[in-house]
C-alpha cells in the first residue's frame, strides 16, 4: 500500500476549508488528490507550477497558519529535527502533523540532538500505526 494513498484518504476525510502544507512533495501528488482547496507544497526543486521551491526546514509561511502538515518519505535529512519544528511554527493550535516514514530512518538515535517542539515522541506507540510487510509507520 502506498503511504500516500492512506494520507489522502485520512485528509478527504476531513473538512474541506482545511489548509494543508506538504513538506518534501515531490511532484505535489498529494495537492492534486485532496478536496482541501488551499493546499501548499514544498520540495527542494520545483517539479512543477505547484511546488514551491524552498528548503522545508524554512517555508514561506506564516507562523500558525496551518490545520495539516505532511511529511511523506520526506524525512530525509540528517536535519529533520528541525522540518519537525519548522512544521510546528507553522501549525495552528490543534492542528495535526502527519508522517509516512520507512522505520529504519529512526533506528538510530537522533543525528543533530535537535528535539523536536513536539507534546509526543516520533517513537510513541499510541501515534504508530506500522506497516508488518514494508517497515513503514504513518503518525498522525
Amino acid at each position: 500500500c502506498n503511504p500516500l494513498d492512506k494520507i489522502i484518504q485520512m485528509i478527504n476525510a476531513l473538512d474541506d476549508n482545511k489548509v494543508v502544507a506538504d513538506f518534501g512533495c515531490g511532484v505535489a501528488e498529494l495537492s492534486r488528490r485532496v478536496k482541501q482547496k488551499r493546499v501548499y507544497s514544498f520540495d527542494l526543486v520545483a517539479a512543477n507550477e505547484r511546488v514551491t521551491a524552498c528548503d522545508i526546514a524554512h517555508v514561506p509561511l506564516d507562523d500558525e497558519s496551518v490545520d495539516i502538515v505532511v511529511f511523506c518519505l520526506s524525512l530525509m535529512g540528517t536535519n529533520y529535527a528541525e522540518f519537525i519544528q519548522e512544521a510546528c511554527r507553522v501549525l495552528k493550535p490543534g492542528g495535526k502533523v502527519i508522517i509516512a516514514e520507512v522505520s529504519s530512518r529512526f533506528e538510530d538515535s537522533n543525528p543533530t540532538g535537535a528535539k523536536p517542539k513536539s507534546s509526543k515522541s516520533m517513537n510513541d506507540p499510541a501515534l504508530s500505526h506500522p506497516s508488518k510487510t514494508q517497515r513503514q509507520f504513518i503518525q498522525a
